[in-house]
């Protein structure tokens, strides 16, 4: 669970903070900046797990993951792009389940079994606090962009 955490955390910092409106509207016209999104969860999940980085296992999981984080994203926007569907609530919410998916295979590695004890950075809780607590400004502010659109 230790990874899966840090990992989920690099996702909603990546798709949220590290993704203002005009990167996500740049990444519905060009794949470059596609890549570049998915790039930034690749650095978000090297600085998470940075005491796992002398593990070629670690960096071939994280680069995986950026691969499937890229895949899924460009196959959300030629989607969405081809049935005229650029807000979907379902689309949105099977893009975030095919992310979670994506990063819950970390239980089928060998990876699962890594810890690291600390006193802030090995706690969990510390790390779903601050999961929570970004995508609750996430949500907040989204919600509050919808209602000044009005």
């Amino acid at each position: 669970m230790f990874i899966f955490l840090r990992l989920l955390l690099a996702h909603v910092l990546a798709d949220s903070l590290l993704q203002p409106d005009r990167m996500h509207q740049l990444k519905m016209t060009s794949i470059l900046y596609q890549m570049l999104h998915a790039t930034i969860f690749i650095l978000c999940s090297l600085v998470l797990l940075f005491p796992f980085l002398n593990r070629f296992d670690t960096w071939a999981f994280i680069f995986a993951l950026g691969l499937g984080h890229f895949l899924i994203d460009h196959l959300k926007i030629n989607y969405s792009l081809k049935h005229q569907k650029r807000n979907g609530r379902t689309l949105l919410f099977l893009d975030q389940i095919a992310h979670l998916l994506t990063i819950a295979i970390i239980f089928v590695t060998p990876l699962k079994n890594l810890s690291y004890h600390s006193k802030i950075y090995g706690n969990d809780l510390i790390i779903v606090g601050i999961i929570f607590l970004i995508a609750l400004i996430y949500l907040i502010m989204n919600r509050a962009k919808r209602v000044h659109a009005r």
